[in-house]
């Protein structure tokens, strides 16, 4: 974990590279893997350690490695007929039930097989066991919490993900520390399993081993997209797109899209289409806008308050209208009974059509 800590840190802080990073830390990890070894460059791990007992003597009993697969393809069948169920009550296509029946029996013909045929010799086990209850939990993660969503939109676009307010850093700081814990879990059962650790554990074929099962199995290289991983993974939909959503996780309101894939629907099943929907009238926020330019003396007459005289001046430092402007004004302004402006109360209409004062 604190090795993964390190390697988030150099991408996040100094823009190095992931391929650079995790290149040369296993350059650099070879050499303190010799330093550990020591003389002999290989340690021996006592066989009745539990380390070695999880990794080589421990297996399920055949009832239950049956009952597991059954509990599988249980829970799956029911998963799909839950979603099958919510889209049919929001008027949307789905899953047909013969389809649901064939996906389940393929599972069980998948999982039963080989369960069957491992249990002919010592069974199932626990140290695979584990690795499939690894890739489940990381599987609900990834597809059911706000984490996994932030991972696939900064594998999609980081800089959208930026602008819509994930924390990009923290997300990718996270990845790099589970990255490295499932890496050091691994380099551990793989010892466990040989019961001995020496200079060419790690090396060989591992990495091209590790990277062609992401890579056959389906994992897009480029990101942003859940797609089928028969090597490492699974998911039972195919790959999500902007085209074919999943019901299950929430999105953006589009109310003329969901009218079009809801009257879609409903032609096909040969019901009535209702009508367009109302769309909600937008609230648009005014802007302020800064009016530099010198302005016009009939715009200083009518008092606007983007009529000053460039920026830091204010609109005071214009007359208002209904004021004196000169010395003769001023002076007829102060005869008795004359009117000598505008008052703080009085509407600009009637000041602009009041009789002049001492006509």
């Amino acid at each position: 974990m604190l090795v993964g800590l390190l390697y988030g840190f150099l991408f996040t802080r100094f823009g190095v590279p992931s391929f650079v990073i995790t290149l040369a830390g296993l350059l650099g990890f070879l050499g303190l893997q010799l330093w550990v070894l020591g003389k002999t460059g290989s340690i021996n791990i006592p066989f009745d350690s539990w380390i070695v007992q999880f990794a080589q003597q421990w297996f399920l009993p055949d009832w239950l490695s049956y009952v597991l697969v059954v509990l599988t393809v249980l829970v799956f069948a029911a998963q799909l007929v839950f979603i099958a169920r919510r889209r049919t009550k929001a008027e949307l296509t789905a899953i047909s039930t013969t389809s649901i029946v064939a996906r389940s029996v393929g599972l069980l013909v998948v999982l039963g097989v080989p369960t069957w045929y491992l249990n002919q010799a010592r069974g199932v086990g626990l140290m695979f066991l584990l690795f499939l209850v690894l890739v489940v939990v990381m599987n609900f993660f990834l597809l059911r919490t706000r984490w996994g969503r932030a991972v696939y939109a900064i594998g999609g676009n980081v800089e959208a993900a930026r602008r819509a307010g994930i924390k990009v850093k923290a997300v990718y700081l996270s990845v790099f520390m589970l990255c490295s814990t499932f890496a050091a879990v691994g380099g551990v059962l793989a010892a466990g399993r040989l019961a001995a650790a020496n200079q060419g554990s790690g090396g060989g074929d591992t990495n091209l081993n590790a990277i062609a099962a992401a890579v056959i199995g389906g994992a897009s290289l480029f990101g942003g997209s859940r797609q089928r991983v028969l090597g490492v993974a699974g998911h039972p939909r195919d790959p999500v797109d902007l085209q074919r959503p999943d019901p299950d996780e929430p999105r953006l309101v589009d109310p003329v899209h969901d009218h079009r894939r809801s009257a879609a629907a409903r032609r096909d099943r040969g019901l009535p289409v209702p009508s367009h929907p109302r769309l909600p009238r937008p609230r648009l926020t005014p802007v302020p806008v800064l009016r530099t330019a010198r302005p016009t003396f009939a715009a200083a007459r009518r008092g606007e308050r983007g009529a000053v005289r460039g920026p830091g001046r204010s609109p005071r430092a214009w007359p208002a209208p209904g004021r004196p402007r000169c010395a003769a004004r001023r002076r007829r302004c102060a005869r008795p009974g004359a009117r000598p402006g505008r008052g703080a109360s009085e509407p600009r209409s009637a000041a602009r059509h009041r009789p002049r004062a001492g006509a």
